[in-house]
């Protein structure tokens, strides 16, 4: 969901803009799944994106997806607990389906 948005994006020539947590961040939450939502869009903003920036900043296509994905695949082995939180939550149950 993110990389499909982010390539199109660098297609158009825009810099993607940051993600933000959702408006009142973790202390507003109304659920389980907006708590861990808020918590989860928190750690993509602060580890994340920086990634993301310095992608759509390399001249190389492909380091830069590189970047982008070894910082995806380090968040989700840091994360994993949160990731699984989510998953529990139904926080995206879009993504939570089984694959």
């Amino acid at each position: 969901m993110i990389g499909a948005g982010l390539l199109s994006m660098r297609v158009r020539g825009a810099a993607p803009a940051p993600f933000a947590p959702p408006r009142g961040g973790l202390r507003r939450s109304r659920s389980k799944a907006d708590l861990v939502r808020a918590a989860l869009g928190q750690c993509i903003a602060e580890e994340l994106e920086p990634a993301i920036q310095g992608a759509f900043a390399d001249g190389n296509p492909l380091r830069g997806l590189t970047t982008v994905m070894e910082a995806a695949v380090s968040l989700a082995a840091l994360e994993h607990n949160m990731l699984a939180a989510a998953r529990h939550a139904g926080a995206f149950p879009a993504v939570s389906a089984a694959f």
